[in-house]
């Protein structure tokens, strides 16, 4: 293998090699509105017997095993293929040792939280990358746990923004709303609500119960679902309950 030159020359994707500066997704893809991806990180070294990578099958179970929890498994290809895939990336860029990033997305297609009309897009890159924290990181070491009790003095909660942490949006944000979708389209027509089990204990809510949810917008009446599926504080039914686009 040649010497590393820094960025790849080609990406994988779906099953075949790309120049990089033609891997790109639409701003529409549900990936960049919802946070519907999952990924690894994996390093390639360079040693006396030649490249090797670190724990690649522990690294391409996981990715499949994260997959599988969002409902976005690679459709068309295996275990087996992406983790020849990375093989084969490293190989094609010519690396000696790198840094190797398999991305499993949902791209353009529905727009809304449901993702399941969304394609799942498979990538593979490579790039050359130093050490992670630089090189003083070897030399003086790292503090793995730096003191931020005191916090940033420009996010000090103040008069105008008494809830700052927790008064603001975020696209990593939505991947509670996006999980949260695939068992509300289950529920169907039955929209229970559903609100975190020690919530429901203190409330003296058990399975079944008719509530009434108030909102600035009107009420309804539904079924309790007390369930640890769901943050405490917070609660989930189907919006716009009975509209024809589903749910949201």
């Amino acid at each position: 293998m040649t010497p590393n030159t820094g960025l790849a020359k080609k990406i994988w994707h779906n099953g075949n090699f790309i120049n990089w500066d033609d891997a790109n997704i639409h701003v529409m893809s549900h990936v960049v509105h919802y946070g519907t991806a999952v990924f690894e990180g994996i390093r390639c070294y360079k040693t006396k017997k030649g490249s090797a990578i670190f724990r690649l099958p522990e690294h391409i179970k996981r990715l499949f095993n994260s997959a599988k929890i969002y409902r976005m498994t690679p459709p068309d290809f295996s275990y087996d293929q992406i983790y020849q895939a990375c093989i084969d990336s490293v190989k094609e860029n010519n690396f000696e040792e790198c840094y190797i990033r398999p991305v499993v997305f949902r791209g353009l297609g529905e727009f809304g939280v449901n993702p399941l009309n969304s394609p799942i897009e498979t990538y593979i890159m490579t790039w050359y990358w130093g050490q992670y924290l630089g090189p003083e990181a070897l030399e003086k070491g790292v503090d793995p746990l730096p003191n931020h009790h005191d916090g940033p003095l420009d996010l000090a909660i103040d008069a105008t923004y008494p809830f700052l942490f927790g008064n603001f949006r975020s696209f990593g944000h939505e991947h509670s709303s996006t999980f949260s979708n695939y068992a509300l389209m289950k529920s169907g027509n039955t929209n229970s609500l559903w609100l975190n089990k020690m919530d429901a204990l203190d409330l003296k809510i058990v399975e079944g119960d008719l509530v009434r949810l108030k909102s600035p917008w009107g009420q309804v009446e539904m079924k309790a679902h007390p369930t640890w599926d769901i943050m405490p504080g917070i609660l989930g039914s189907a919006g716009g309950f009975g509209h024809t686009r589903g749910l949201e």
